[in-house]
């Protein structure tokens, strides 16, 4: 999978084929988001390139700080899910004030200018633009009037509600590790590589939750350590919100990943 930025792909003068793209998060990739990538991918064929435009951090974080709950995952766990269901290219986009302010029919326009778009798949749910004022129903219409096909996905629902990122933060802030997990598709991850894989754990095995993702409440849940080698651990992983932190007794440096299982 290629890797590029958004002020690249602007400025690109090159294109190895036609998109067929997509916009959004895709904080978890869940299952929702894998079936619309796999119409994705299935639209691209071989002659296009199924392509993923989202964000580097969820703008959520930026706008909403003191009520954001936290990430589904990293920047390296989205990539590699989204390269094993099939994406060839990835645009990732740094939000900022300036592309805050765009209007959806400005960032359309940009998407057209970047590229040959040949299609534009939109989730059901998903809106683009300055305050997120443009829905996915009015950028499928934008484009199909500027001559790109479009359409849009419907949303995946479980248990009668729509599956959503949202929803998944609930299930986990809400400590049914099990539910979110059936949502994902796989068990849900942690992801410690920014905190340094050699740091020590000290005797109590405690890390401070300097992370961006969301933990589950104060309690104690079964668990995997991922090493930096692909070596397992069972252990328990005993969150601890009031102190922030996450106990790890028995290990003596930091693993690259905690699984809840």
């Amino acid at each position: 999978m290629k890797l590029i930025d958004w002020a690249e792909y602007k400025n690109s003068a090159s294109q190895e084929a036609p998109l067929v793209c997509t916009i959004g998060v895709f904080d978890g990739v869940h299952l929702g988001h894998q079936r619309l990538l796999a119409y994705l991918v299935e639209s691209a064929g071989k002659s296009s390139l199924p392509a993923v435009f989202t964000f580097r951090e969820n703008p959520k974080r930026i706008l909403r700080p003191d009520s954001y709950l936290g990430d589904l995952s990293s920047l390296d766990q989205r990539c590699e899910v989204l390269e094993a269901l099939g994406v060839k290219l990835l645009v990732l986009i740094s939000y900022d004030a300036e592309f805050g302010a765009m209007s959806g029919e400005s960032f359309l326009h940009s998407l057209r200018q970047g590229g040959e778009i040949k299609k534009l798949l939109m989730g059901e749910g998903s809106r683009i633009g300055s305050r997120a004022s443009m829905t996915s129903a009015q950028a499928v219409e934008s484009m199909r009037s500027k001559g790109v096909a479009a359409d849009i996905i419907p949303s995946l629902l479980v248990d009668s509600e729509v599956l959503s990122s949202s929803r998944l933060r609930s299930l986990i802030a809400s400590g049914r590790m099990a539910e979110a997990g059936a949502c994902l598709g796989r068990p849900y991850e942690i992801d410690l590589k920014g905190l340094g894989s050699s740091r020590l754990l000290g005797k109590k095995g405690l890390v401070t939750s300097a992370l961006g993702q969301i933990l589950p409440p104060t309690g104690s849940y079964r668990g995997l350590a991922l090493g930096p080698e692909k070596s397992i651990t069972n252990l328990d992983i005993v969150i601890k919100q009031k102190e922030k932190a996450i106990e790890l007794a028995g290990l003596d440096v930091l693993p690259s990943r905690l699984r809840f299982v």
